[in-house]
């Protein structure tokens, strides 16, 4: 008997098969989509991916301990449970604030998940971004996965080399 796929694999394989039926069709609903984040593969994927993995130092003690002793597992499942049910609610995210850059004196907010939170957040972004990735023009770069300001600037570039006369707008910080 064959060892069953990986939940990488089994999470790429739905990526693939969404952003094909998107692009096939750029008007077609994908009403089931709920269901998919609740997917035991996609939460646990999600655990090892994106925002569940980038915590503050503070929230690295704390936070991922508390799932550890839980048990992995227990937590996916629990999770899973309360996607199904509709019972999930995101818990109130811990506000901190940081210095601006180039201006220390001033600071900003930022809001911090709790890990769960983030399991949940980058589960509906692995089976959201397929979905939208399909409709995207390649000249587009902004918070798109494996493209970045430096491919645009390089986009840029070799346009304004070939004589294009376009309207760029940009906004850099």
């Amino acid at each position: 008997m064959a060892e069953a796929n990986s939940p990488r694999e089994n999470v790429r394989a739905l990526q693939r098969a969404l952003y094909v039926a998107a692009k096939r069709n750029g008007r077609r609903k994908f009403p089931a989509l709920y269901d998919r984040i609740a997917r035991p593969d996609v939460l646990q994927r999600s655990l090892g991916t994106g925002p569940a993995q980038q915590r503050s130092r503070r929230h690295r003690r704390r936070d991922p301990k508390a799932i550890e002793a839980q048990g992995v597992e227990q937590v996916l499942t629990e999770l899973r449970e309360l996607l199904e049910s509709g019972k999930y609610r995101p818990q109130a995210t811990r506000r901190v604030y940081i210095p601006k850059p180039g201006r220390p004196k001033e600071r900003r907010p930022l809001s911090i998940p709790r890990v769960r939170d983030r399991i949940v957040q980058t589960a509906a972004r692995l089976v959201l971004e397929p979905i939208f990735e399909a409709s995207f023009l390649p000249c587009s770069y902004g918070f798109r996965p494996k493209r970045s300001a430096h491919q645009a600037l390089e986009a840029i570039r070799k346009e304004v080399n070939t004589g294009s006369r376009w309207v760029v707008e940009v906004d850099f910080r």
